[in-house]
């Protein structure tokens, strides 16, 4: 399972050898060295290495945006498959959480996997066009 890299404690102004990164990020050293070789700026060549707090961060939003695959209208983000798929048979349900929000769950058509993606009540018809919602209450559970 991954692991989720305190990316956001990293100071602005600070300087980090590669230990203290790894350490305020959460992470083992040889991940940053790696960040290196994959592009990372370091501030010299020479060891030991010196990385600017900034100029990680952007570089580390950088590689999570170009990570993003953001959902179009119709379709569901598939944990499995790690792609926006369109829901299986054009059938989702809409369960609500409060008065304006809830959650679609529909099948994935690739994998058959539940999906699920958060949306307001109002804008079903925006989000999920060209498929069928059925709104559920609350507590309606499907039995098998």
């Amino acid at each position: 399972m991954a692991r989720r890299i305190k990316w956001r404690s990293v100071h602005d102004h600070f300087s980090y050898e590669v230990a203290e990164l790894a350490k305020v990020t959460g992470v083992c050293r040889s991940t940053v060295r790696n960040w290196i070789r994959d592009g990372l700026p370091v501030i010299t060549d020479q060891r030991p290495h010196l990385i600017v707090g900034e100029e990680f961060k952007r570089w580390y939003g950088q590689r999570i945006k170009a990570r993003k695959r953001p959902c179009r209208p119709g379709e569901m983000y598939c944990f499995k498959c790690s792609h926006p798929r369109a829901p299986a048979l054009g059938m989702a349900d809409y369960i609500p959480r409060n008065k304006t929000g809830g959650s679609l769950t529909a099948l994935c058509n690739v994998c058959e996997r539940p999906m699920f993606r958060a949306c307001q009540l109002h804008r079903i018809g925006q989000t999920m066009p060209g498929v069928r919602v059925s709104i559920r209450k609350r507590g309606d559970d499907i039995k098998s």
